[in-house]
């Protein structure tokens, strides 16, 4: 006797025998990401006590500010402790007399309300008045018209140390726009979460280069982006031969608490709110 199967169980098998497989896959892969995170670099001890940043430190940069028409580079994040509350640095600024006459806007936009990926326009900010300007999407670096009305521009961005965040490659074309055009650049320094390692692979920018990746860097670089900007332009990886080294004010010891640079992190109640962006660029 020859016992003929049903089509319908072979194929309810097959599908089974597909999700076994692909299970199999999903824990492989699984183990892949825990392998990989033991053998990174172990953390550096961090010193204790508080960062002060360079945008707190009002008495280094200030008085180079005064009677400039200046344009500031920020985010939400873009905040400095004073007398016992958090202030947003072009408030600050302000307060001490510095005519900020605009603003440019990174990816998720100056009050980093928008989400990734999401279009950055220009406007108005109700808060400030200020003229707002995106340098993400089709404009992503300051044109001649941009900084026609600008005699200096401040840099202030709290990085993630993570190379596809895009902070980096905004810092680079501004960099490169104030060397065309013959603008001094003040950046602000700011301590990196993930400043304690260096993981990941490095960007080969000879096939892959973005405004997600430009540099040959590893997805975690370990440096603030203070020291970031000292690399590109010492490294030449930007057209910077028209830019004084940049003023980078640093920050001194460790930190207590965090300010998220981006809308979507759920995590930023932590002190290390973005150490979980080691493994996103497996999924970007």
């Amino acid at each position: 006797m020859v016992a003929v199967p049903n089509r319908s169980r072979v194929g309810r098998g097959m599908r089974f025998m597909g999700t076994v497989r692909a299970a199999k896959w999903v824990i492989l892969w699984a183990l892949v990401l825990q392998a990989s995170a033991a053998r990174s670099s172990e953390p550096v001890p961090l010193p204790t006590g508080e960062w002060i940043p360079g945008a707190a430190r009002f008495d280094r940069y200030v008085p180079k500010l005064l009677g400039a028409r200046v344009a500031v580079v920020a985010h939400a994040a873009s905040v400095v402790y004073v007398d016992g509350s958090w202030m947003h640095t072009v408030d600050a600024l302000r307060a001490r007399g510095v005519n900020v006459v605009k603003v440019f806007a990174p990816e998720h936009g100056f009050r980093s309300v928008l989400s990734a990926g999401e279009n950055v326009p220009n406007g108005r900010d109700e808060s400030t008045g200020l003229l707002t300007v995106s340098l993400y999407g089709n404009h992503k670096k300051p044109t001649a018209a941009d900084l026609q009305d600008v005699d200096a521009v401040v840099f202030d961005l709290q990085d993630v140390g993570a190379r596809f965040y895009t902070y980096i490659s905004t810092l680079t074309y501004v960099m490169e726009s104030c060397a065309a055009y013959r603008k001094p650049l003040i950046v602000l320094d700011r301590p990196n979460p993930n400043g304690d390692r260096l993981d990941g692979p490095v960007l080969d920018t000879a096939q892959f280069r973005s405004f997600v990746g430009m540099h040959p860097v590893p997805v975690l670089y370990g440096m603030t982006i203070g020291e970031y900007a000292g690399m590109v332009h010492g490294s030449r990886w930007a057209k910077t031969q028209g830019l004084n080294h940049p003023l980078c004010l640093w920050p001194t010891t460790a930190v207590s608490r965090w300010c998220c640079p981006s809308r979507p992190r759920p995590s930023c109640a932590r002190r290390k709110p973005c150490t979980p962006t080691r493994s996103c660029f497996f999924l970007k």
